[in-house]
């Protein structure tokens, strides 16, 4: 929450969106969805807990899609697409590293596994995500 107060009260989140929809308007149209998809995975590494990212992003994402006519429902399904699948991968988030510890699964040996399960999730969420921006996903 601290972030978005900063964000507001240092009246810079209209400066972040702009930047971030000028960017993400480059992009071709079919894939904003899966880029904006990219851009929560990113931020998920940095921002682990799925209401914190929300919290942070949701302000700054939901704007950007408006500017972009991207539906919000969209933009929400690339938020949970970023923040859900990459728990299943990060060192660093606590709940997956504590069902390791107590399945006594090494983390290379997941890796392994999980890597390859990860990219096919990660072209599945990409194509579902552009299904949903070429359709209008939303609203409802």
């Amino acid at each position: 929450r601290t972030i978005s107060i900063v964000l507001s009260d240092g009246k810079i989140l209209d400066t972040v969106v702009f930047y971030m929809a000028k960017a993400l308007g480059m992009v071709p149209v079919a894939l904003q969805g899966p880029a904006m998809f990219l851009m929560h995975i990113i931020i998920n590494c940095f921002i682990v807990s799925g209401s914190g990212q929300a919290t942070v992003t949701m302000p700054i994402m939901i704007p950007v899609a408006d500017i972009i006519g991207m539906s919000r429902q969209t933009a929400v399904l690339a938020f949970n697409f970023g923040d859900g699948l990459c728990n299943y991968i990060l060192p660093h988030s606590s709940a997956l590293m504590g069902f390791l510890a107590a399945a006594n699964i090494p983390y290379d040996k997941w890796m392994r596994f999980m890597g390859k399960l990860f990219v096919i999730w990660f072209f599945t969420g990409s194509a579902i995500l552009l299904l949903a921006h070429m359709i209008g996903y939303g609203p409802f």
